[in-house]
Formats: C-alpha cells, sequence, structure tokens
C-alpha cells in the first residue's frame, strides 16, 4: 500500500506542478540494491524450494504474490540460476502493470545499482 500511496501522491503533486506551468520529468526510483534485496532473493529462494509447508523465517518477507513469482520464475526455468535482476525485473513487471492500470506512467525507471554507478564515475569517490 506504501508504494501505490506514494506513487498516487507523486503523480498527483506531478500533474498539479505541470498544470500550473512547470517542466515535471517522473521517474520511478527501483530500490534493487542491499539488504532488502538479498532478502528478498533469500524469500524467492524458500519458495522455490517448494517449502510452503513449513512456517515461514523471520528473516524471509510474508506475502502471497511472493510465492506466485517463485511460481513464475520456476515455470521458465530460473530457479537453476537465481539472480537478483530476474526477480526484480519480474516485480517491476507486475508494478508497472498495476500502475498503468491506474494511469500512472514514468519517463524512465532509476535503479539503485544505476545510481551507484553513476556517482562513482561522475559525483562522489566514496559510494560504497
Amino acid at each position: 500500500i506504501g508504494h501505490a500511496r506514494g506513487a498516487v501522491l507523486g503523480d498527483s503533486i506531478a500533474s498539479i506542478l505541470e498544470e500550473v506551468g512547470h517542466n515535471v520529468h517522473r521517474e520511478y526510483y527501483i530500490n534493487d540494491a542491499g539488504e532488502q534485496i538479498k532478502k528478498l532473493t533469500k524469500t524467492i529462494d524458500y519458495h522455490l524450494k517448494d517449502n510452503n509447508s513449513q512456517p515461514l523465517d523471520e528473516d524471509l518477507y510474508p506475502g502471497e504474490y511472493l510465492k506466485k513469482i517463485a511460481k513464475k520464475l520456476k515455470k521458465i526455468g530460473v530457479d537453476k540460476n537465481l539472480e537478483s535482476e530476474k526477480i526484480v525485473s519480474e516485480i517491476m513487471s507486475d508494478v508497472k502493470s498495476d500502475l498503468s492500470n491506474i494511469k500512472i506512467y514514468h519517463e524512465k525507471n532509476l535503479s539503485t545499482i544505476d545510481c551507484n554507478i553513476i556517482c562513482k564515475l561522475f559525483i562522489f569517490t566514496d559510494v560504497p
């Protein structure tokens, strides 16, 4: 719900700014690096191994949608070589569909990984 609320609020603010004459560029920030993604990958891996009869560990994300994503990935053979990029790609496909359904569009998707690379190359030298 937090992401949907943020998307609706951001789109509303952008529309208001455009209406009063400002040039607005809409971007979607993808948090695709760090501990959150490690936990996500671990959760998908758990579901790929058909552990659904076992109680979910505390260090995994809950959510039926993650089971569905694991099934999709297994169907296309990703379970053999699980990479966080493939998981993020599948989730972003769902996010884009949801945003499209509520008529929210972005000119650009900006990932944490891309942002860190840009910062390291052009702006900062001490970015982790």
